[in-house]
C-alpha cells in the first residue's frame, strides 16, 4: 500500500466499527465486515514485520499481537451473537470491546517501534556513503568508484523505502506528504548523483566535473536533511529513544563478538578489528543522532528548568561521553590490530570488559536523557 497512513486508517476504522449496539448486530454483515478489517490490518502488519530491518524479536511480537487481535475479535463476535434477541444487558460485550482495544494498542506500539528501528538504521549515517563515493571519484579510481556507487545506490534505496514504509503508520497528513514527495525526489536524484561521480572519475581534474559533483552533493544532502526532519516529526521521542538504547546494546554485543572471536590468520584478525570498529562507529553515530533529535525537540519548547535539565544531559553525552567512548574504542582497536593473533583468553576478557565499560558510558548517558525527558510527564502518560 503506497497510500498514506493506509494501515493506521484501517486500524482507526476498525476500532470505531467494533462498538455496535447489540440490538443492531447482524451476523450476516457485521461479522464478515469486521473480519475483513482485521485481516487487512494483519496483512499490513505482516508487510512491516517482514521488512528487512525488522528485528527478529520485534517480528515475533507483531505476529503474536496479530494472532491475539484475531482471537479477541472472534470472542467479541461470539458475545454479540449470544446476546442477539436477549433483553438483559450483557457485561461481556464491553469487556470484549475493551480487550480488542487493548490488543490493537499493543499492536500499534510494536508496529511503531518496528518503523523506528528502520528509520534509526537507515538514517544512522546519511553522509558517509556519498562522501566515500566522491573520494573515489576524485582519485580517478574507476573500479572503486563503481563499487562505491553501488553502495551509495543501495543506501539511497534503503532511505527511500524506509520513508515510504513509515507513511503507513502516520496520520500526520502534512508530514506524510513531505515524506512522499521528498522520497520521490531522492529516488530520481540518486542515479544522477552516481552519474556525476562517474563523470568526475573520468575527468578528475576538470573544473566542470568538480562543480557538477558539488552541486549534486549539496542537493542530495539538502533533500536528505528535509526527509530526516519530516520523519522525526512523525515519530515520538519516546519510541526513538527506546529504540536507540536497544540499538546501542545490540552494537555493543556485536563489538564484543569481534573482540572475543578467534582469529587464526591476519585476514580473520582484520575482519574482527573491522567488526569492533564498525560497532564503535555505529554507537557513536547513534549517540550523536540522539543529541540532535532531543536538542531539536527542546528548541521547540519554551525555555524552562525542564528544558535546561534535558539540554544539560544532552551536553554531557555530546561533549564528554561520546569523546571518551571514541578514545577508548580506538585505543582498543589499535591494541587489537597490534596483538590480535596473540591475544590470550585473559587479555580478551579484559578487553571485552573495557569495551562494555566504554559502551556503558554512552548507554547510561542516553538513559539519563530519557529520564530527564520523563520528568515532564504526568503519571497517566
Amino acid at each position: 500500500g503506497g497510500i498514506q497512513g493506509d494501515l493506521i486508517n484501517e486500524i482507526d476504522t476498525f476500532q470505531n466499527r467494533i462498538e455496535i449496539d447489540p440490538a443492531h448486530y447482524r451476523r450476516g454483515t457485521d461479522r464478515p465486515d469486521l473480519e475483513g478489517h482485521c485481516e487487512r490490518i494483519v496483512s499490513g502488519s505482516a508487510s512491516i514485520a517482514d521488512a528487512e530491518s525488522t528485528r527478529e524479536n520485534r517480528k515475533q511480537k507483531i505476529v503474536a499481537e496479530c494472532n491475539n487481535l484475531r482471537q479477541a475479535l472472534q470472542e467479541l463476535l461470539t458475545e454479540y451473537e449470544k446476546s442477539t434477541g436477549r433483553r438483559d444487558d450483557n457485561d461481556d460485550i464491553p469487556l470484549g470491546i475493551a480487550e480488542v482495544h487493548k490488543r490493537t494498542k499493543d499492536l500499534r506500539r510494536h508496529l511503531r517501534r518496528a518503523i523506528v528501528d528502520h528509520i534509526s538504521d537507515a538514517f544512522l549515517d546519511t553522509r558517509t556513503p556519498l562522501i566515500l563515493l566522491i573520494e573515489a571519484a576524485k582519485e580517478g579510481h574507476e573500479e572503486n568508484t563503481r563499487y562505491r556507487s553501488k553502495m551509495f545506490q543501495e543506501h539511497a534505496n534503503e532511505i527511500v523505502s524506509v520513508a515510504r514504509l513509515s507513511c503507513q503508520l502516520s496520520s500526520d497528513v502534512e508530514s506524510v506528504s513531505v515524506i512522499q514527495h521528498t522520497a520521490a525526489q531522492l529516488e530520481k536524484l540518486a542515479p544522477q548523483v552516481a552519474q556525476a561521480a562517474i563523470l568526475l572519475c573520468h575527468q578528475p581534474t576538470s573544473k566542470t566535473a568538480q562543480e557538477n559533483m558539488e552541486t549534486y552533493k549539496n542537493a542530495w544532502f539538502d533533500k536528505v536533511r528535509l526527509l530526516t526532519t519530516a520523519l522525526d516529526n512523525i515519530t515520538t521521542l519516546d519510541d526513538f529513544l527506546a529504540v536507540s538504547e536497544a540499538h546501542i546494546v545490540e552494537d555493543c554485543e556485536r563489538g564484543i563478538k569481534g573482540i572475543t572471536a578467534n582469529a587464526s590468520t591476519p585476514d580473520e584478525n582484520a575482519a574482527n578489528c573491522e567488526t569492533v570498529d564498525c560497532a564503535a562507529g555505529s554507537i557513536r553515530g547513534r549517540a550523536l543522532r540522539v543529541c540532535d533529535v532531543v536538542d531539536a525537540e527542546m528548541d521547540f519548547l519554551q525555555n524552562s528548568e525542564y528544558t535546561e535539565t534535558v539540554k544539560q544531559a544532552v551536553r554531557i553525552l555530546k561533549t564528554q561521553r561520546v569523546d571518551q567512548f571514541a578514545e577508548r574504542a580506538s585505543a582498543l582497536a589499535n591494541r587489537q590490530e597490534a596483538h590480535g593473533l596473540t591475544w590470550d583468553p585473559k587479555t580478551k576478557e579484559e578487553e571485552m570488559n573495557e569495551f562494555i565499560n566504554a559502551c556503558t558510558l554512552v548507554h547510561d548517558a542516553v538513559k539519563d536523557i530519557r529520564h530527564a525527558l520523563l520528568m515532564n510527564r504526568s503519571m497517566n502518560d
